[in-house]
């Protein structure tokens, strides 16, 4: 497990990647990513799965069974609960156990770790093409009239089976910002020479869901999207634009039993029947247009 930023509910932080490998006669792999290093554009986050390499599951499990036997890991107090970390590991085979966590102080233990960490770094990269339960946000012009310029955002399910998602257009109570929305700024002109300027993003907001819909979380089947306009948008002069749709909810629905759906983090590699509520941020790719 990996984290950094904001700890929020469930155990997730801003960014929380999380690689399980689950041994036996068939290895399985999976990846839960709330957030792409570096807010990468049109990427999908959510739970990824696919089965481990026998060579590579082998040689995991012999480089902790020696790590664990010669005492290397740091000890078990290193979990005491609000104790700042970066790293935390959760390994049983056999006899051997590691329960830890540590950060990028730690050297020592991070040099041990290094070919460990290698192997699950080859295992994420593969795991990036074989999505589970994943979205992915997008986001295009949708009628242009009196009533000004509308936009669409789009949450697709790229993944192989359902996910659930807390209703972008309801805000939660006492939330700083909404849980979609997207930004909209014209397009910077670059001058031959001189520092590129960022765009300055105004916000956007969403169409509100009708009254009175519960925030019991909306189902999104495999390849499947769930599509939302935006309130209407007038430019306030002719030019080039760039438009980038947001989607940033790491607490889920807020009237939903959580006996009834997974853990925010899976316990298991192992591809689970029960509901899988999706948690993190994703961003569009930048759609650009004239006025």
């Amino acid at each position: 497990m990996t984290v950094d930023g904001v700890a929020y509910d469930f155990g997730l932080y801003l960014w929380t990647w999380v690689t399980t490998l689950t041994g036996g006669a068939a290895p399985f792999s999976s990846l839960l990513m709330t957030r792409n290093n570096g807010d990468l554009i049109g990427a999908p986050v959510g739970v990824f799965s696919d089965a481990l390499p026998a060579d590579v599951a082998v040689r995991v499990v012999e480089r902790l069974d020696r790590i664990a036997a010669n005492h290397l890991a740091p000890p078990p107090e290193s979990l005491t609960a609000g104790k700042p970390f970066r790293f935390q590991m959760s390994y049983q085979h056999a006899s051997y156990r590691i329960f830890c966590r540590f950060d990028a102080q730690d050297t020592r233990f991070l040099q041990v770790m290094s070919p460990v960490m290698q192997d699950l770094q080859y295992v994420r990269s593969r795991l990036f093409a074989k999505p589970e339960r994943a979205v992915m946000v997008s986001v295009e012009k949708s009628g242009d009239d009196s009533r000004g310029l509308r936009f669409m955002m789009r949450l697709t399910n790229v993944g192989v089976r359902e996910v659930m998602v807390a209703d972008p257009r309801i805000a939660r109570p006492g939330a700083p910002k909404p849980r979609a929305y997207i930004n909209i700024a014209p397009v910077p002109v670059d001058v031959p020479g001189e520092m590129p300027i960022p765009p300055r993003w105004l916000p956007l907001g969403l169409e509100p869901a009708p009254q009175g819909v519960p925030d019991s979380g909306l189902i999104i089947k495999p390849k499947e999207s769930m599509s939302i306009l935006s309130v209407p948008w007038y430019a306030r002069k002719a030019g080039e634009y760039v438009v980038q749709a947001i989607w940033e909810d790491y607490h889920g629905p807020d009237r939903i039993d959580p006996s009834t759906v997974q853990p925010a983090i899976p316990a298991s590699a192992v591809p689970n029947a029960w509901p899988f509520v999706v948690r993190g941020a994703a961003f569009s790719r930048y759609l650009i247009f004239k006025v």
